[in-house]
């Protein structure tokens, strides 16, 4: 079957480290896999960058549509993440049509029905995969990682109406943010069989007090949908987040992280996975 190459869009970081269970850096040799396999199932690999990010040079660096912002996370993480919002307003301004999204440390295995489902994907509907965790590149004794969402297809039509949001990709919660949020004005998610997404498991790497803090900024930036949200998950969502604690700082009104359990924030993880999974089981929001 002759299939266009869909854009798989991702944000190459300037450095690239995976390290395996003997101590041995493996990096580099997991990128590759993970290029491959895109070019392999007939993606158009792109990378939206920072332009004050240098990209390292690899072999198949070349194989990239290279797109640039010019604003970053510097200021927030000591790192160049591109903001959300500023990544898919870069694409839609280059692409029409179905477009993937991943991580850039996602290796990818598609039957030939799968990756004619995403060639041909209309607007108002989508695909959503969870990842399979791996030890090591040769993807022995996979599991499955139900907590979190890897992989990406949505039409560009259905991009434009990403609501404003202070998320970074590849921080915590853009992956809850990007599908909950369209799920919640109406975008349907589709069965994702046939899709794979192997992911090199590696320590997690983000401070707790960084975590509640994207997670109260995923709060705010789903509750500011309002009318146009799914008033049950918006109500759910005000649940999860409704023993909160008087904070330590002088202005009580000011919300922060603190003001929050743990649980809080893990309640609002749970909550989101539920009301994805839940869109592929009625194939509706």
């Amino acid at each position: 079957m002759d299939l266009k190459r869909v854009p798989l869009i991702t944000s190459l970081p300037p450095s690239f480290s995976r390290v395996d269970g003997a101590g041995v850096d493996v990096g580099a040799h997991w990128l590759e896999i993970c290029v491959r396999s895109w070019v392999k199932h007939g993606f158009q690999p792109v990378t939206v960058n920072s332009e004050k990010e240098v990209l390292p040079e690899f072999e198949l660096l070349s194989e990239f549509t290279q797109l640039k912002v010019d604003k970053d996370g510097f200021d927030q993480f000591g790192k160049r993440y591109v903001a959300l919002g500023d990544m898919i307003e870069c694409v839609l301004q280059n692409y029409d049509g179905p477009i993937a999204i991943t991580n850039s440390d996602i290796a990818l295995d598609l039957t030939e029905a799968a990756r004619s489902q995403i060639d041909s994907l209309n607007p108002g509907s989508c695909i959503v995969c969870n990842r399979i965790d791996i030890e090591t590149p040769d993807f022995d004794q996979g599991v499955r990682y139900s907590a979190g969402f890897d992989f990406f297809v949505f039409h560009t039509s259905d991009l434009k109406k990403l609501s404003a949001n202070g998320m970074y990709f590849g921080t915590p919660w853009w992956d809850y943010f990007l599908p909950v949020n369209l799920l919640n004005q109406g975008i349907r998610r589709l069965p994702s069989e046939g899709i794979v997404a192997y992911h090199l498991t590696h320590a997690d790497r983000w401070k707790r007090r960084l975590w509640r803090k994207l997670g109260l900024q995923f709060a705010s930036d789903m509750r500011a949908l309002g009318t146009a949200g799914d008033r049950a998950f918006l109500s759910d969502l005000d649940k999860a987040l409704k023993r909160k604690r008087k904070s330590k700082h002088k202005l009580l009104s000011r919300i922060v992280p603190e003001a929050f359990r743990r649980t809080d924030f893990y309640a609002v993880a749970d909550l989101s996975v539920a009301y994805i999974d839940r869109a592929q089981e009625s194939g509706q929001r």
